[in-house]
């Protein structure tokens, strides 16, 4: 069972709903299962869960509530396949994994009528009109937290060479790598920490994972890319592979196929960049160890390493391959200029054998990148400008505009600004409970703003301020303790003090000694100040035991064990302090007390009460 989001410009999310009871949390604020951040949408807007075969999804209290089949549903709602889930700008289906995978949109007229007719979230965003343009096309799509995702749990183990199926790059400069998938995860990006590596500034440091699930069946999943993942044109979240589909990651387009398919030729192109990618190792027969080929593995451009790959030279007449982006720059191991002969003499080696490799009889050439519009190089410029003034959220929307009209050089800025973004709510957040004394809250609030962020010089005079109010507390509780320990040894002393004055007349010590000592250490543990019942209780027995006729015990054993909730056992001290003390100047105060008891409970006292 699965399932599929679009949102309003057809882009698709796939979410997997594999285990019973685990609930998937929808909304727009960080921390949710799926974060969907177009602002007609609630920081926490709905709930889906799988029970019993069933998907029931439930509205949490959102501004704009969600929609099944154009009617918009007030408590939980049991979903079924085919049923279409409006929240906000987004369409949801359940779908089970026979079913195709295209989710079928309503009819314009359906769509007219399924769209909410309230106001935006004015909770949530205030300053968001509606109908207000969205500032980030490609976020629109849902953004899954995959450590929250219930996904099956999978172990990394080798693939049989003969088993692998491969990944070939069929765009950009990087044409015709091959990679082979000999492990059953295998993560790509624009990092040397990723298993492939692909230097292009369209990819994530870390942009998705192939994976092999327990049944053979290969996956593409989504690490929550700034570009997202898309297979044959349409975004997915977790996609199965089959041999022929297109992954596309940015601008970086890779066929899988399938073991032992064969690949079309490559076109050949401009001189192929030797930051092409870290590939996993690939034994078939004999290991390959060539110099330059790094640990991480081999490129299987035509059977040769990466390390032996020159540009080709165009043939006479055809247009000029276009410069790769550092002209003058020459590479490891060439000792020509990357468009001379390989066969005239003086020319690298490795570009000679090179040279010997076929060529395609129609020789094609990579069409000229397209120059971003000028209102994207425009709002890229502004978003420059914002991000150092620190205006990081506008920065973020005007670098979101840059990189949807093409200008990649914003892509590191805008992941930079979203971070900056991230660390200023948190910041806030850090103050909000620091002014609640949630001392632990704020400290947890802070450990979440990197180093690096231009908030963590506030972030660590907050945890200034929050370890000087700790300490202050300290402080005082350790005072509180010292002035309880004072009083209670004054009081002892007053003891010892009485009982060495009535040995030195002759006469013999009391009895109640101890026991009055225990009784006024009660007294004081149960007074206003402390209110430390628990522990008054224990002396005030004591004492009880010692001297059953200490009237005063019971009158404050009653108030010890009322303020607990034990409201029987307080009554019953009550009674005590008032047949023992009845003149008592606090004896009139708990006859009213247990008049009104008895009277709510309809018990019967054990003795007559004075009027």
């Amino acid at each position: 069972m699965k399932l599929i989001i679009e949102d309003d410009e057809g882009r698709k999310t796939v979410v997997p709903i594999v285990r019973e009871d685990v609930e998937i949390t929808i909304g727009r604020q960080e921390g949710n299962t799926i974060r969907l951040t177009e602002r007609n949408v609630s920081r926490r807007h709905a709930k889906l869960v799988r029970r019993d075969g069933a998907v029931l999804v439930e509205d949490l209290g959102s501004y704009n509530g969600i929609r099944v089949n154009g009617d918009k549903i007030d408590s939980v709602y049991e979903v079924n396949e085919g049923d279409l889930i409006q929240i906000g700008d987004y369409d949801l289906a359940v779908q089970y994994e026979d079913s195709p995978r295209a989710v079928a949109r309503p009819a314009p007229a359906a769509r007219e009528k399924s769209a909410p007719e309230e106001p935006l979230d004015s909770q949530d965003e205030p300053n968001a009109p509606q109908g207000a343009p969205r500032a980030k096309k490609h976020e629109s799509t849902a953004v899954i937290n995959a450590t929250q995702m219930p996904t099956r749990s999978r172990n990394v183990v080798d693939v049989p060479v003969e088993q692998a199926p491969r990944l070939v790059v069929i765009t950009s400069e990087f044409t015709g790598r091959e990679f082979a998938c000999i492990r059953s995860e295998i993560k790509i990006g624009r990092t040397e920490d990723n298993d492939i590596a692909i230097d292009h500034r369209s990819l994530s440091r870390n942009h998705c994972k192939v994976v092999r699930e327990e049944d053979g069946e290969w996956k593409v999943i989504d690490l929550q890319s700034s570009n997202g993942v898309k297979v044959n044109g349409e975004q997915y979240g977790q996609c199965a592979l089959h041999s022929g589909d297109v992954i596309e990651l940015g601008h970086i387009s890779l066929k899988f196929l399938a073991p032992g398919e064969a690949a079309d030729p490559p076109a050949p192109g401009p001189g192929k960049s030797k930051k092409g990618g870290k590939l996993i190792p690939l034994v078939a027969g004999a290991a390959l160890l060539l110099a330059g080929v790094g640990v991480g593995g081999y490129f299987l451009t035509k059977g040769k390493p990466a390390s032996m790959e020159q540009p080709d030279k165009p043939a006479s007449g055809e247009p000029k391959p276009v410069a790769s982006k550092n002209p003058g720059e020459q590479q490891p191991g060439q000792q020509a200029p990357a468009d001379q002969d390989p066969a005239t003499p003086g020319a690298d080696s490795a570009a000679s054998a090179n040279a010997l490799e076929p060529k395609p009889d129609t020789p094609e050439v990579d069409e000229a990148p397209v120059p971003p519009a000028p209102k994207a190089l425009k709002a890229y410029q502004t978003g420059k400008t914002l991000f150092g003034q620190s205006r990081f959220e506008l920065a973020e929307k005007k670098l979101a505009e840059a990189v949807e009209g093409g200008v990649t050089e914003a892509l590191d800025l805008l992941e930079a600004a979203r971070d900056e973004v991230e660390a200023q709510d948190k910041l806030a957040e850090a103050q909000q409970s620091f002014g609640d004394q949630d001392y632990e809250g704020a400290k947890a609030a802070l450990d979440a703003i990197p180093p690096v962020s231009s908030f963590a010089p506030k972030a660590e005079k907050l945890r200034e301020r929050i370890a000087t109010a700790e300490a202050r507390l300290e402080k005082q509780r350790l005072a509180a303790e010292a002035e309880e320990a004072r009083r209670a040894k004054a009081e002892q002393q007053k003891q010892q003090a009485a009982a060495s004055a009535s040995a030195a007349q002759g006469e013999t010590a009391p009895v109640k000694t101890q026991a009055e000592a225990d009784l006024a250490k009660g007294k004081h543990l149960a007074g206003e100040t402390l209110k430390r019942y628990k522990e008054a209780i224990t002396f005030l027995e004591r004492a009880l035991k010692a001297d059953s006729s200490l009237a005063e015990a019971h009158l404050y054993l009653g108030l010890c064990y009322a303020s607990l909730g034990q409201v029987e056992l307080g009554a019953k001290h009550y009674e005590e302090f008032v047949h023992l003390a009845p003149g008592h100047p606090r004896a009139q105060e708990v006859v009213d007390v247990l008049k009104e008891y008895f009277k709510a409970s309809k018990v019967r006292p054990r003795w007559p009460l004075p009027e």
